[in-house]
């Protein structure tokens, strides 16, 4: 009973094995949109794809072949022993976060640069930021003359006027972190 269940789904697991192996066809709409597909589209270009192991810790001879090409693709993990190596010989720029302590060192000018920078764009978004909250609320005081006390415009420019109020004082704290 358990031979007859194993066979039934390795006879149902076939048929997708073999669409693993099926062609791909690139097609780029008008707009630049690029779309992968497995059934031709008018205007789209077959591609040519190298053969992928399906376990890469099998023989080369168990790989899957790509009915165009005779290429085999070596996908085999590298040895954990040889990645640190290769990293350790690039000085670690291999795209991965150096280890704690390896992080480069900035000179004194160039922090004072970066840091006198910040002041400087953190100034000016304090002077943006005051300029705004004085335009609100003149902007509040013109329209409480003339609109009802409960009216939504009025909120509305209240709740901007505070809104103002609050980031000038988170830029006052971060300018005060200095």
């Amino acid at each position: 009973m358990t031979y007859s269940r194993l066979l039934i789904c390795l006879m149902c697991a076939l048929p997708a094995m073999a669409g693993a192996n099926a062609p791909i066809y690139k097609y780029v709409d008008p707009y630049g949109n690029v779309t992968y597909s497995n059934t031709p589209v008018p205007g789209a270009k077959r591609s040519a794809l190298p053969p992928v192991a399906i376990n890469p810790n099998i023989a080369s001879s168990a790989v899957l072949s790509n009915r165009d090409s005779k290429q085999v693709v070596n996908v085999r993990p590298e040895p954990a022993s040889s990645a640190s190596a290769a990293r350790a010989g690039n000085g670690g720029a291999s795209g991965s976060a150096p280890a704690a302590g390896q992080y480069p060192v900035i000179d004194g000018a160039t922090q004072r640069n970066r840091d006198a920078s910040r002041a400087r764009i953190l100034q000016d978004e304090l002077d943006n930021e005051q300029r705004a909250l004085a335009n609100a609320r003149r902007m509040l005081q013109e329209t409480e003359r003339y609109a009802k006390p409960d009216s939504a415009l009025l909120r509305g420019l209240r709740d901007s006027v505070l809104e103002r109020e609050k980031n000038i004082a988170a830029l006052q704290r971060e300018i005060g972190r200095r």
